[in-house]
């Protein structure tokens, strides 16, 4: 009889941990550390952010997400987060991976929080088996996945407002045409850009986001009217790469408009003196 009980709860301890690591693909998520210290900020005026990444995109997670869910979720509580796994990426998680929420909490209680709810449910996949591999391979595609470069490339910069589609287009073409998905914020001035998630097959092949749940919009409003504001990041309080391109290029055809008139009008003065002689 205790066999056959042992038998019984080994079978539904396994099946349970099937059931939760069964999912459908790979939701890797980055916020705007600006955007989500304004979000902490709203929480409480006693809040403080860190925001020592600068203007960088931050890593929040790879999340394994079924079709149209949030989750699973919590899948292992047999694995446990160990600290001295990830020592080697430490100053990499540090200066990526940031926790915004300020304040003396353990530094590691980010990391841990999203291992132990999202990493554990990915063990299945290779890369991703171990503690240190899951951190890893975050590093990994936020160096090759630079949202700011993505959106940049795409004719999106901080600093503006664009609505919905603005943000999906320009960065679908800079992912060859997959579509990401966003989250937004909203305050008293309106919806800001949050979090923008790319998805992947489980061998970390691009795909379409269309179904995490919310779709590709999320939270932010579908309509071409309702403008989303990009916030300026921590070290950026105006700079606008656009406007300056714009600017040193205005400046440089008004340059070349006065050398070719002053040319113009040197050639007829002294064309004019040679004729008077």
């Amino acid at each position: 009889m205790a066999r056959l009980l042992i038998s019984l709860l080994s079978t539904t301890l396994c099946t349970s941990i099937a059931s939760a690591t069964d999912f459908d693909f790979l939701y890797f998520t980055q916020v705007w550390p600006q955007s989500a210290c304004e979000k902490w900020k709203e929480a409480s005026v006693k809040n403080t952010c860190n925001l020592r990444n600068g203007g960088n995109w931050s890593i929040h997670g790879i999340w394994p997400t079924t079709n149209n869910v949030i989750g699973p979720l919590y899948c292992n509580k047999t694995i446990h987060f160990d600290p001295a796994a990830i020592q080697g990426i430490l100053s990499q998680l540090e200066a990526n991976w940031i926790d915004v929420h300020g304040g003396p909490h353990d530094k590691y209680s980010f990391w841990k929080h999203e291992y132990l709810k999202h990493g554990t449910c990915a063990v299945s996949i290779k890369d991703l088996s171990t503690e240190l591999l899951y951190f890893s391979k975050g590093l990994s595609l936020h160096k090759h996945y630079d949202i700011s470069s993505l959106l940049n490339e795409g004719g999106v910069y901080e600093g503006n407002s664009y609505n919905s589609d603005a943000f999906i287009n320009a960065l679908s073409k800079s992912l060859g045409v997959f579509s990401p998905a966003l989250e937004c914020d909203k305050d008293k001035d309106g919806h800001f850009l949050y979090q923008i998630g790319i998805c992947f097959t489980k061998d970390f092949e691009l795909m379409n986001c269309d179904q995490v749940a919310g779709g590709p919009y999320g939270n932010c409003p579908r309509d071409t009217n309702s403008l989303i504001r990009y916030p300026y990041g921590p070290n950026n309080s105006g700079f606008n790469i656009g406007l300056v391109f714009i600017i040193i290029l205005s400046l440089a055809i008004v340059a070349g408009l006065v050398y070719y008139l002053y040319t113009k009008y040197a050639n007829h003065r002294r064309l004019s003196e040679y004729n008077s002689l």
